[in-house]
C-alpha cells in the first residue's frame, strides 16, 4: 500500500515521540510549515526532507519510498551505534543479524520482536 510522504513523516515524528513543534524547531521551519507538508498541503523540498531523515535517524530514500509500509520505516535505520544495554553496543546492520539472534534466543523471543526490542531501546535513548 503506497502512503503520501506526509503520512510518512508523521509515523516517523510520532515513533521518535516528537510533537510537530518538536520537529519543526529541530529542522528550523516553522510548525505550521512542518503540518501543511504533514496533511499534503504542499510537499518538502528535498533539503527539508534530508533534515527530516536525519532527526529521525532514517536515510532520505527510505523516507522517499512510498513502497516500504509505514510500519516498516523504524527497520530503515541507519547504521548508527545502537545502545543496547550499559556496556554493550553495536551497529545495526545486516552484518550483526547473529547477535541479534542471540539476543532472541536469551530473551526466548521472535526475531522480529528482538530487532523491535533493540529499535525501542535506541530510539528511546535518542528522545532523552
Amino acid at each position: 500500500m503506497n502512503t503520501s510522504i506526509g503520512e510518512r513523516i508523521i509515523a516517523m515524528r510520532k515513533y521518535m515521540g516528537y510533537t510537530r513543534k518538536q520537529l519543526a524547531d529541530i529542522i528550523g521551519v516553522h510548525p505550521e510549515q512542518l503540518r501543511h507538508w504533514e496533511k499534503g498541503i504542499r510537499n518538502p523540498k528535498i533539503e527539508a526532507l534530508d533534515k527530516i531523515a536525519s532527526a529521525c535517524d532514517i536515510d532520505t530514500q527510505s523516507l522517499l519510498d512510498t513502497e516500504i509500509p509505514v510500519n516498516e520505516l523504524k527497520y530503515h535505520a541507519l547504521e548508527y551505534y545502537v545502545p543496547f544495554s550499559d556496556s554493550t553496543e553495536f551497529y545495526l546492520t545486516d552484518a550483526n543479524y547473529d547477535e541479534i539472534l542471540a539476543i532472541a534466543i536469551d530473551k526466548k523471543m521472535e526475531l522480529s520482536s528482538a530487532l523491535n526490542y533493540v529499535l525501542d531501546q535506541y530510539f528511546a535513548q535518542k528522545r532523552k
